[in-house]
């Protein structure tokens, strides 16, 4: 699933956004932006797609996700006011403070926070004390209390850091930072295929390489043979529909591209440690 790219408008007054919503659920599309984004959903529950991780959300939690980390938030049925969907959230980019802001020897540990998040980290509630007031408070700061709030706010994460727990894989992470118009091009390629026939071949085109050339150079940029991501992706995908969709678990099969559904839940069992009927029961059950 491609994400669609969200651009984060900011006040003229200021160098980061400071945002809320308040709505029926949370619908949120698939996205990615550029900026690094704090979350707090105030009230709400559902099922989260961080990267090529799924699973739940709960009211109170705090999330961390690094730029370019495609995310999402589904509220579950019934989706009417009696659970309303409110969150607050903060998004800026790495350079919002100046270029090399973040690299200065006073920052080391927020610095290393934040390259953290590239996986994306969320809290439970009552492991972010004061954070969430913050993030209330925000909006109404005048310019230079709002920069003080962002730091105050990343420091207070940064004492709960041990607390945090990493969603998206440090397979996907890997291949997110690996910042190379190749292996896009090779990526997207994979992505528009997903549902059919994907071959090295085909990817190799795509990134204008020979096919080993580029079965080398995947591997060293993503530490992952070419053949590995591919059944990643077409797994991640299986883990959104089983969540999202009643669908049959064979039709979902060959949705991905497994024309095999004993290989599919051969594949399934290895990859995610538990079989697909398995892992839609536990989202079903909470």
């Amino acid at each position: 699933m491609q994400p669609s790219f969200e651009h984060v408008v900011y006040p003229e007054d200021a160098s980061f956004a400071a945002l809320h919503f308040d709505g029926e659920a949370f619908d949120c599309p698939y996205h990615i932006h550029p900026e690094i984004e704090l979350l707090w959903i105030e009230s709400g529950r559902g099922r989260r797609l961080v990267g090529d991780h799924v699973g739940r959300f709960e009211e109170g939690e705090l999330y961390l996700f690094g730029p370019d980390l495609p995310h999402m938030f589904y509220s579950d049925p019934p989706r009417d006011q009696a659970v309303p969907a409110k969150s607050r959230y903060a998004q800026f980019r790495p350079d919002c403070l100046g270029e090399d802001f973040f690299d200065r020897p006073e920052m080391k540990r927020l610095s290393e926070l934040l390259k953290r998040a590239d996986s994306g980290i969320v809290w439970p509630r009552q492991a972010h004390q004061g954070v969430a007031e913050r993030l209330g408070e925000i909006q109404e700061m005048d310019a230079a209390p709002r920069v003080v709030a962002l730091l105050e706010m990343l420091i207070l994460v940064d004492a709960q850091s041990a607390n945090g727990i990493a969603l998206a894989s440090r397979d996907y992470t890997a291949l997110a930072t690996a910042n190379s118009d190749r292996i896009s091009r090779a990526i997207d390629y994979v992505h528009r295929q997903l549902e059919g026939e994907v071959t090295l071949d085909g990817a190799a085109r795509a990134a204008n390489l020979s096919p080993g050339a580029f079965s080398r150079f995947f591997r060293k940029r993503t530490g992952q043979r070419f053949i590995d991501f591919v059944i990643d992706q077409r797994l991640g995908e299986a883990c959104r529909l089983l969540a999202e969709s009643d669908e049959a678990i064979g039709q979902i099969a060959l949705q991905v591209g497994f024309n095999n559904l004993s290989n599919f839940n051969r594949q399934f069992l290895k990859r995610k440690g538990l079989s697909p009927s398995v892992f839609r029961k536990n989202l079903v059950e909470g």
